[in-house]
């Protein structure tokens, strides 16, 4: 049985394999996890199995913290700087309610997972961020089966649908009111949002190494690589600030630029956030004619409905449906 040592921690007994004749013992830091280490290592003794084979699976910590450090570094460490943050927030946040020490065989059930994530809906919390939790859970649910700690997959209750509503979009005399209510550090980063379309996180991420031959190199979601064509107003806009070799050009953190945004919004009247900027870029474009597919490269998008929601502002779209339904 398992046992308490006078540092607090908690210990196994000797348990020898029949098949090896070697024992194991090993120190853990809750009693849950030692007597679950010591249930696995008897069954394994019963099967027959060396211990020495069950190394990577017997003897691995299989706290919730433990498991949760393991996608970090062999998923989302491969993921973008903000995909990896967001992530590691998040599965942070998971351990803090769910208990780092808690045995993952415990925690990756479907009614502990509904129950979580029913407390963080009565924290009014939105759906997008319940929606994110339950895209951990399958993940870990995933490499959980994959790594042999669970016997199966866990059944994670369906993501919550959310209306889409309708996005807001500015004029170009729009955006010129904006910027008079915002001070000047901030106007060319706000042009060159405006004038290419990129994500605030892809903006803030460009330096002097990305900008060549009219067209900035943008590293997006996924860490997918795509080129935006620079127009006039975007060229002024990026050669506005300082540029210091291997540095962002634009050096303004995006909460302050957040803020700006919020205080000039009040004062013209109309909500405008860094994605309002994303979503006129694309929007003048569909006005303009230009076809789905070249628009979904330029925005990035993996899924192409997502750039449909544009189409409708496009000059022949109505007329097409006409001619496709005579």
């Amino acid at each position: 049985m398992a046992y308490q040592n006078q540092n607090g921690t908690y210990t196994t007994k000797r348990v020898t394999c029949s098949v090896s004749g070697k024992g194991l013992t090993k120190t853990f830091p809750t009693m849950d996890a030692a007597q679950d280490f010591e249930r696995r290592a008897i069954e394994a003794k019963t099967e027959g199995t060396p211990l020495a084979l069950l190394a990577d699976s017997v003897l691995e910590d299989r706290t919730l913290w433990a498991v949760t450090r393991r996608i970090l570094r062999e998923y989302y460490a491969f993921k973008t700087e903000a995909t990896y943050t967001t992530a590691r927030g998040h599965l942070n946040r998971m351990c803090e309610l769910m208990g780092k020490q808690s045995l993952i065989s415990d925690v990756l059930t479907t009614a502990k997972i509904t129950q979580f994530i029913e407390a963080l809906r009565q924290k009014d919390l939105s759906l997008a961020y319940c929606n994110a939790f339950l895209q951990y859970f399958r993940r870990m649910s995933q490499s959980c089966f994959r790594w042999g700690y669970i016997s199966k997959e866990v059944d994670i209750p369906p993501s919550f649908k959310r209306e889409r509503t309708k996005f807001e979009w500015c004029t170009m005399d729009e955006v010129d009111q904006l910027l008079i209510h915002m001070p000047k550090r901030y106007h060319p980063l706000v042009r060159f949002i405006n004038s290419t379309g990129l994500r605030k996180s892809e903006a803030l991420r460009v330096t002097p190494a990305d900008v060549q031959g009219g067209r900035v190199r943008v590293l997006g979601k996924g860490i997918k690589l795509r080129y935006v064509p620079l127009s006039q107003t975007a060229l002024e806009a990026v050669n506005e600030p300082e540029w210091i070799p291997g540095q962002p050009i634009f050096r303004i953190h995006y909460s302050t630029l957040a803020y700006a945004m919020q205080v000039a919004s009040v004062r013209i009247g109309k909500k405008v956030t860094p994605h309002t900027l994303r979503h006129s870029f694309a929007s003048r474009l569909a006005q303009k004619g230009m076809d789905i597919v070249r628009l979904q490269e330029l925005m990035g998008h993996a899924d192409i409905g997502q750039t449909r929601r544009y189409m409708h502002l496009h000059p022949d779209w109505m007329s097409s449906v006409h001619n496709m339904l005579d």
